[in-house]
This record gives C-alpha cells, structure tokens and sequence, in this order.
C-alpha cells in the first residue's frame, strides 16, 4: 500500500496503461533521434584507457506506488574504459517530481558495467546493468511552505540500453533508456527513465 497517497487515485489498472503510453512514447523518441543522427555523426574510437564524462537530462516514469506520471531527470556520469568494449562508470542522477502536494526527490548513486558494441565506429551502442543506493526524500507541502519532510535509503539496481553518436571526434550525443528498482520505505519499485545527453571521450 502506498504509503504518500490516498483513496482516491486512480485505479492500478489505468495507472498502468498510461504509464504503458509514457514508455512507449520514451521509447519512440530514442529510436527517431538515433535514425535522424546517426547518418551525421562521425567516426570516433573508443579505446582502452579512455576517460569519459557526461551529463544528461531527461524524464523518469515513477513507480505507480511513488507517484502518479513522470517528471524531470538530471544525472551525471564518469566512466573509464578497461578494454575497448568494457567500460565501468559512476553515476549520479536526481528525479524529482510533484504528486497532489507531495514534493519527491529521488537520489541514486550507482556504479554501473557497460558493455560497447562497435568501439570504433561513430554510432556505440550498449547494454549496462549497475548496482548503487537510492534515496528518496518525501515533503508534505501546505501554502508556501513545507509541513514534513522524511526520507529512506536502499540498495537499488538497474539496467539499460543505450548508444552514443559521436561528433566531431571525442564529443558524442548519449540517447539511453533504463530501468531502476529500488525499496524505500519498504516498497519494492521500479522507475523508468529515458534521457539525452552529452559525453567527451579523452
């Protein structure tokens, strides 16, 4: 039972379809970017011992059980590739949303295993999975200010794809969507997030 809502939220099942439409939707959008930028990008390589550094915005669909829709994600991302097609990387994102008067903030920490496909050409796609802490900060608002304010910590995982398209050398358009299941407050959830993002290579 979700703890931050009340008797009258939507039914689970609608809920659901529209969290269905949102994802399908993310989707969508990083499929068209890629097919509209991949025939501009250009040859790029990435090697053993590069670094790589990289910002992102984007959009995270909450768990239903957290909140109801989606809202505004940033994150930030350092990676060191071991081998061409091996990379490990931190990153730290925040989403925050909205919901019916209760402010929510979602902070991860997560050390992610990327595997790149195709390191020497100017399209790099990959697969991740990584493994971090999430917390979530929760504040009850009334008129102008904030009534209470709580928040729990967990353990939390998630996997993703993704790809990079390389601009003028070590620059490169990042496009990913991934999957993050965390349980704070002793609710297991999982939140899907679609974001864009830029990354130098050196």
């Amino acid at each position: 039972m979700n703890i931050f809502k009340d008797s009258s939220a939507p039914a689970s099942s609608e809920v659901g379809s529209r969290q269905g439409l949102r994802l399908g939707a993310l989707f969508g959008m990083l499929a068209l970017g890629l097919a509209i930028l991949a025939p501009m990008s250009a040859v790029a390589e990435v090697e053993a011992g590069d670094w790589e550094v990289g910002f992102d915005i984007g959009e995270t669909d909450f768990d239903q059980d957290v909140a109801d829709g989606s809202d505004i994600r940033v994150g930030g991302r350092m990676g060191f590739f071991f081998t061409d097609h091996f990379e490990l990387e931190g990153q730290v994102a925040v989403s925050s949303t909205d919901d019916a008067g209760v402010d929510l903030d979602l902070t991860t920490g997560m050390v992610n295993a990327v595997f790149n496909f195709n390191p020497g050409g100017s399209f790099v796609p990959y697969i991740f999975v990584g493994a971090g802490v999430a917390t979530l900060d929760v504040g009850f608002a009334g008129p102008g200010f904030t009534v209470a304010d709580i928040s729990d910590e967990s353990f939390a995982y998630q996997g993703g794809v993704g790809g990079r398209i390389f601009f003028g050398g070590d620059f490169a358009l990042r496009l990913e969507l991934s999957q993050l299941v965390e349980e704070t407050f002793g609710e297991s959830s999982e939140h899907t997030s679609g974001t864009v993002g830029v990354s130098w290579t050196f």
